[in-house]
């Protein structure tokens, strides 16, 4: 998976259905991921040794401060 400083212009380039997936190298956990339909948040977080992930929001009704700042609480 790729990392990168996730910015707002990069997200509005990105296209649903391409299928990338990023993680944000500014807030640990935090990735955009391009599916079928949507742009969309998610969080990436290890307990008890077992990954989970969880979805916080979908682009542009979600900015990307208000994604990290629900990554950086959770």
């Amino acid at each position: 998976m790729e990392k990168m400083r996730l910015t707002l212009a990069f997200l509005q380039k990105m296209k649903p259905g391409s299928g990338l997936r990023i993680a944000d190298t500014e807030v640990p956990g935090l990735q955009v991921r391009a599916l079928a339909q949507s742009i969309s948040f998610y969080i990436r977080k290890k307990h008890d040794g077992v990954m989970y992930e969880s979805l916080i929001g979908k682009f542009p009704a979600m900015t990307l401060d208000e994604a990290r700042r629900i990554a950086l609480d959770k």
